[in-house]
């Protein structure tokens, strides 16, 4: 079994690995997202309101407590958003974070990762409404980040992913040319995969984006106030719009 694993991370494709080494055949039909589907950016257009219709930066987060080597990993996946309905791009950041965390750890990573990506600005984070997951949800909002409870509304995986596979295949989500290599892998090796942690992560912060693609809902999220964040004047990138 050793020798087994050495080769097996030699490897480094679970969609290989399967299909060359123990005959198991992902057939299309099985096939959430198809490897074909990805499109790659080249840069990201500017963070500008006026010319190019930037609108925000958001991060989906789905929080797994255990840290047992058996456990899955907490993921996080954040995407640039512009324009809205048949203009709609979302530009998916690359590294996104995959790791086993306590719950400091986690606190930390996000909040770093929502400053490091508005260059400064809190960014929005979309944490997985399940369990302990609202307990983040709130420390982070105590603290001042425009954190945000997602409830997947009782959907498997499965069908949760398959509703971001039209804005794949229609090229309205972009992948980084370098650097998301392992969530790629998930998607297009959904059900095959060891761990799956990035496509979920990847589902939550799509949906939520879909959701909110009409213009007259406004581009805002939230603002921060005495009961916490709600729809209403946000700043980012140092400037004020109102939903």
């Amino acid at each position: 079994m050793e020798d087994i694993e050495k080769e097996k991370k030699k490897i480094g494709n679970e969609i290989s690995w399967q299909r060359e080494y123990l005959l198991r055949i992902i057939s299309d039909s099985e096939r959430v997202i198809h490897p074909d589907w990805i499109t790659h950016y080249e840069k990201l257009p500017p963070f500008d309101f006026e010319k190019f219709d930037f609108r925000f930066t958001a991060t989906g987060i789905d929080l797994v407590i255990s840290q047992k080597d058996s456990a899955d990993y907490t993921a996080m996946v954040s995407a640039h958003v512009y324009g809205y309905e048949q203009n709609l791009k979302i530009y998916v950041v690359p590294n996104p974070i995959n790791q086993r965390m306590t719950h400091s750890e986690t606190l930390n990573t996000a909040m770093n990762l929502s400053k490091s990506l508005g260059e400064g600005e809190m960014t929005h984070l979309l944490v997985e409404d399940v369990g302990y997951q609202q307990s983040v949800t709130q420390e982070l909002v105590r603290m001042g980040y425009p954190a945000k409870s997602v409830k997947v509304h009782g959907s498997d995986k499965r069908s949760r992913l398959a509703l971001t596979s039209h804005l794949i295949q229609n090229k309205t989500i972009l992948f980084p040319p370098q650097g998301a290599e392992l969530l790629i892998s998930q998607l297009v090796g959904f059900g095959v995969e060891k761990h799956d942690d990035l496509a979920d992560a990847f589902s939550l912060l799509i949906n939520k984006i879909i959701s909110m693609n009409h213009k007259e809902q406004g581009v805002g999220l939230w603002v921060l106030t005495e009961d916490g964040w709600s729809g209403g004047r946000y700043r980012t990138r140092g400037k004020e719009f109102e939903d």
